[in-house]
């Protein structure tokens, strides 16, 4: 029965001892966890006994699309524009929520989810928009909600570990164990997506990918890839915000500001180094890299670049559902981030690497560039 007996309210009891326990102040997040693996578990199971084998069989034939960037570099934006168009497939919020259910339960339980957010009038807060269970989730957060040992967002539940999860499952740097652990659970979840996506090609976002690309290309060789990149002065504070959101809202255990300036560092100077490490082992044409600030300027001009560079199709149909999602979001306006000149300082001083990997990825020229 392979995955059936893992367990996850047991599994989840484990990580949590590993990792210190709950801390008092941090009880109320415990509560979604609970609920999901006690109420969920007859439906979970009778998914995995009416889906295992389909998944196990099944095969993704189309290279994946992932758009690759640092935490808060504009990736789900390009994810939402792309995803207009309806001959991809994209993960949902629903999948990373409920991922052991998607299959079979869906139907039914997202339409019942979706009236209870509108009526508490729910907030997704890490977007400052009302909680929408299509908005685009990450695979990520999917391998977490599964209940897996295996997953990085432990390290948000539990920030003091949050390295030692991002040395396992990002940077494979503990060996080859956790990295065939890792990779066989995201295969399986991705085959979950593709069959709940009917084939379709797969837009995929998920910020750590962008250090796993040697990985990545294990699994999909022709896959695409779409690196998006940002002022580091704007990506720390958005970060951080970020993570007071996850402090307050989803954490297990508290972070201090201090901490959280520290995980900021780590995160982006040992993801973009990867990236740069290894972004040469994409083959020729299957790389576009783009300023987020030249996206948001003219979303539409990158979409359609993006579809001559890859070869997709791009007809009026597509056309006219990406105009309208831009001109839907038109009135979003971003935080805007006014930093004291004393901390300006203090941050250029404290993080020189972080700073010097940007002036890396700012040689990029602004407008798009393909792979040499």
């Amino acid at each position: 029965m392979g995955q059936l007996f893992l367990a996850p309210a047991l599994q989840f009891h484990h990580i949590v001892k590993s990792n210190g326990g709950v801390h008092p102040s941090r009880r109320k997040n415990l509560l979604p966890w609970i609920a999901k693996f006690v109420l969920f578990e007859p439906l979970r199971i009778t998914e995995h006994i009416l889906f295992s084998k389909k998944i196990i069989s099944h095969r993704i034939t189309h290279p994946p699309l992932f758009i690759l960037g640092h935490y808060r570099s504009g990736t789900t934006y390009l994810q939402r524009l792309l995803a207009t168009d309806t001959d991809f497939g994209y993960q949902t919020i629903f999948y990373s929520a409920l991922p052991e259910l998607m299959l079979g339960f869906e139907w039914i339980l997202r339409p019942v989810l979706a009236a209870c957010t509108r009526v508490s009038r729910a907030e997704n807060k890490f977007h400052r928009i009302p909680f929408r269970w299509d908005f685009p989730g990450e695979e990520d957060v999917a391998l977490t909600s599964f209940g897996r040992r295996e997953a990085l967002h432990w390290g948000n539940l539990f920030p003091e570990k949050f390295s030692d999860y991002f040395e396992r499952y990002v940077l494979f740097s503990t060996g080859e164990k956790d990295k065939e652990a890792w990779k066989k659970n995201y295969l399986h979840f991705l085959k979950k997506l593709s069959i709940a996506s009917k084939g379709k090609p797969l837009i995929l976002k998920s910020p750590p990918n962008t250090a796993r690309i040697p990985l990545l290309l294990e699994l999909f060789p022709d896959a695409k890839f779409i690196h998006l990149y940002r002022d580091p002065l704007e990506v720390f504070q958005s970060s951080r915000n970020f993570w007071n959101i996850i402090n307050r809202y989803h954490a297990l255990r508290p972070v201090s500001d201090e901490q959280i300036t520290e995980l900021i560092f780590y995160s982006y100077n040992s993801m973009m180094r990867r990236y740069h490490e290894t972004k040469h082992l994409i083959p020729r044409g299957n790389l576009l890299e783009i300023s987020y600030h030249d996206l948001m300027k003219n979303p539409l001009y990158y979409q359609r670049k993006i579809y001559e560079a890859f070869g997709f199709e791009f007809n009026e149909k597509k056309k006219r559902s990406a105009e309208k999602f831009v001109s839907n979001t038109s009135g979003y306006k971003p935080v805007e981030y006014h930093l004291p000149e004393e901390e300006k300082q203090i941050l250029l001083k404290k993080g020189i690497e972080y700073f010097s990997v940007w002036n890396k990825t700012s040689g990029v020229p602004n407008k798009i560039s393909v792979s040499p």
